[in-house]
């Protein structure tokens, strides 16, 4: 994230190894559903920081670069969601 501003783009890579994604991506699922979004659209993770330290590195690494894929791509539909008019005279076929 360089110059401190978020990019809504999506990666055209991956950034670790696919073998970690393989080996994390069931206990991913289960931490996003254990998780929640606070009212500020924020994603907080569903342990402390005092037991993320017990976690694997990889595994938190897989974890957050996840999710972050997640809220780019929540925020680019939102901004879709935004730009196309759906009001009553222009509706989709």
């Amino acid at each position: 994230m360089e110059g401190g501003a978020a990019s809504d783009a999506l990666p055209q890579f991956l950034e670790f190894e696919f073998a970690d994604y393989v080996r994390y991506k069931d206990n991913w699922i289960v931490w996003r559903s254990l998780g929640h979004v606070d009212a500020n659209g924020t994603w907080v993770a569903p342990v402390s920081f005092t037991e993320a330290l017990r976690l694997p590195a990889k595994m938190l690494e897989v974890f957050f670069y996840l999710d972050d894929l997640v809220d780019k791509m929540a925020r680019q539909k939102r901004r879709r969601e935004t730009k196309s008019p759906q009001t009553a005279g222009h509706r989709k076929p």
